[in-house]
C-alpha cells in the first residue's frame, strides 16, 4: 500500500507508525483479490487513520508542492470543472479504472459544498483523497466483468492483473 500511495502522491512522506499499524496480510504477497480477503476492525481503523493523515499532509504542503502531489499542474483549482477533472484523473489512477460520470458527480455533490464554504478547492480535494484511499477498489483488486456470459474482464481489470 505504501508504494501505491507514494506513486499516487509524489513527495508525500507517509507516517511509518501508521504503516506499521496495518495488519499483516495472511495471504501471499500481491494477493489482493477481494474475494479472498477478510476485513478486520484493525484493517478498517488503520486504513482510515493512514488515509486521513495522508490527506492532511497533502493540504498542509506549500501550494506548489501540493499541486505537484495532487497532479494539478494543468488545473487552476478554482472552478467546479477543475474539481471534476481532478476527480476523474485521480480516481482513474487510484481505483485503476475510469470513474463513471455519476461517480464523479457524487464526489462533487458530497465535497464541493465544503470547498465553497471554506473558499478553498483543497478542502474538497483533501476529503476526496481521504475517501478514495479508503475505497474498497483502492484496497483490493475487484475485477470488473465486461461480458458476463464469457467471463471476459474489462481492459482496466486486465491492466491491473498485469501490473
Amino acid at each position: 500500500m505504501r508504494d501505491t500511495i507514494e506513486d499516487l502522491l509524489p513527495g508525500v512522506v507517509l507516517d511509518a507508525e501508521l504503516l506499521r499499524a496495518l495488519p499483516d496480510d495472511a495471504n501471499q504477497v500481491f494477493d489482493n483479490d477481494a474475494t479472498q480477503q477478510a476485513v478486520s476492525e484493525k484493517l478498517i481503523t488503520s486504513v482510515a487513520q493512514l488515509a486521513e493523515d495522508t490527506a492532511r499532509k497533502i493540504t498542509a504542503l506549500p501550494p506548489a508542492e501540493r499541486a505537484t502531489a495532487l497532479s494539478l499542474s494543468q488545473l487552476t483549482a478554482s472552478s467546479d470543472s477543475d474539481l471534476r477533472l481532478w476527480i476523474a484523473r485521480f480516481g482513474r489512477r487510484a481505483l485503476r479504472r475510469a470513474l463513471t460520470p455519476a461517480e464523479v458527480q457524487s464526489y462533487v455533490d458530497d465535497f464541493l459544498p465544503k470547498a465553497k464554504q471554506g473558499d478553498d478547492f483543497f478542502v474538497a480535494a483533501e476529503r476526496i483523497l481521504a475517501s478514495m484511499l479508503q475505497d474498497v477498489e483502492f484496497l483490493y483488486r475487484i475485477e470488473q466483468v465486461a461480458n458476463p456470459a464469457s467471463g471476459e474482464i474489462t481492459p482496466y481489470a486486465t491492466a491491473t492483473r498485469m501490473s
